[in-house]
């Protein structure tokens, strides 16, 4: 389930989630924004927090999900395949 579904089903502010979780920063609620768009990365710890806050209903998973979709996106040469090396 999205962050932002949940949040708002929940009827939970952005900055209420933010304080719920423990982000830090000069604007907690706008980077809990950003993590909800994917445009930034979600801490592992903040991603368990966020497990239990939601009762399992967002995921590690379904944080990465809205990750890549937002560098599909935004940042497309971000996902190139590796190269892989020829061996002899």
């Amino acid at each position: 389930m999205l962050l932002r579904d949940w949040r708002i089903d929940a009827q939970i502010s952005l900055r209420e989630m933010a304080e719920k979780l423990g982000i830090a920063g000069a604007n907690p609620a706008r980077n809990l924004q950003r993590y909800e768009q994917g445009a930034a990365t979600m801490p592992s710890e903040l991603i368990f927090r966020l497990e239990n806050l939601t009762n399992g209903q967002v995921t590690a998973q379904d944080m990465h999900e809205v990750r890549l979709e937002w560098l599909r996106v935004n940042k497309p040469g971000a996902l190139l395949p590796v190269a892989q090396e020829v061996r002899a």
